[in-house]
């Protein structure tokens, strides 16, 4: 199959999976009949509580983010030694995917929650908090004054391990791929999981930032890979040619 018509193809899948998720949120109540699963009305506290947080949160909430920051710095050195080195050549196509993909997925993802104005569980009435509920294709009661804005759509938290699925696209045989993937895909959901247990992102959150972080992944991957979009820095992540060997008489 033509690469420009399997991108086409896998890119409409992940809009109308993004539709599907912003119904999803919008329209039904699955995601309050699943939060509502993780929050304890008796006490007022989630599952995971803000004790618990407290005493785990640097090992299960920021250590997962830190491992990922450092893992983004790491293939930028790495880069930056290559260039000027002239080594490792062939890994520098993958060490972009990963560098971009770390950066554009939680940057478009928090550029999101200021326009979708969406509010945290933990915010709303339902949970204790102060604010009502709104998804984000509907509107706040007219008798509802906003001091602050939502930012709790699309999941930010999870959106850093989300782009490791970048590294999909750094192998070639399909078991490595299909590894790295679930393991992206793992790591994302972890972090997921771990805020929805705790009151801050519904379930639709963690989906929308999953496809998205797909979508951007196969943009990212289209770009650096077709020489065609930008043929002078593709040469520099090219392989160098080989000498060619003499003719023997």
């Amino acid at each position: 199959m033509d690469k420009n018509i399997k991108f086409l193809q896998q890119a409409v899948c992940c809009l109308l999976g993004l539709g599907a998720v912003l119904w999803l949120e919008s329209f039904t109540s699955l995601d309050i009949w699943l939060e509502d699963m993780f929050f304890l009305p008796d006490s007022g506290t989630w599952l995971i509580s803000r004790e618990f947080h407290t005493k785990w949160g640097i090992l299960l909430y920021a250590l997962p983010k830190l491992l990922i920051i450092a893992f983004g710095v790491f293939n930028l050195c790495f880069l930056a030694y290559s260039w000027k080195t002239g080594k490792y050549v062939g890994w520098r196509k993958n060490a972009l995917k990963i560098i971009l993909a770390l950066a554009l997925i939680p940057a478009t993802v928090g550029g999101l929650k200021a326009v979708t104005n969406v509010y945290c569980p933990y915010q709303i009435e339902r949970y204790g908090g102060p604010y009502p509920y709104a998804p984000a294709l509907k509107h706040y009661p007219q008798n509802f004054t906003q001091t602050d804005i939502g930012r709790g759509f699309p999941a930010g938290h999870a959106s850093g391990g989300l782009a490791l699925m970048a590294l999909y696209f750094c192998f070639t045989k399909h078991t490595h791929r299909r590894l790295v993937l679930l393991g992206g895909l793992g790591v994302g959901w972890y972090m997921g999981i771990y805020q929805m247990l705790r009151g801050e992102h519904f379930l639709s959150h963690t989906l929308f930032s999953t496809i998205l972080a797909w979508f951007i992944i196969l943009a990212i991957a289209r770009f650096v890979e077709e020489p065609m979009l930008l043929p002078r820095w593709h040469k520099k992540f090219a392989m160098p040619d080989l000498p060619k060997e003499p003719l023997e008489n």
